[in-house]
């Protein structure tokens, strides 16, 4: 599976739990940005932070919390 194919995959899977994530398009030496990935609940612009605060998560990381937050929905 290609990682496009894999991130519209978890997309969809995220967005029925009413979340979403998205991967940072700045990459500086910086300390609080890493590159990865962000998982948020609600709208851009007025959302709740999930994880990856420094967009340290790669995409096993966003599978692994999006099937967590599906077991927690089938509880």
């Amino acid at each position: 599976m290609t990682e496009a194919l894999r991130i519209a995959k978890l997309r969809r899977r995220a967005k029925k739990l009413g979340l979403s994530f998205f991967k940072s398009r700045w990459r500086l030496d910086s300390p609080d940005n890493l590159g990865g990935f962000r998982i948020v609940e609600g709208q851009r612009d007025a959302y709740t932070l999930i994880d990856g605060a420094r967009f340290e998560l790669d995409l096993a990381d966003v599978e692994r919390i999006i099937s967590a937050w599906e077991g927690k929905a089938n509880d």
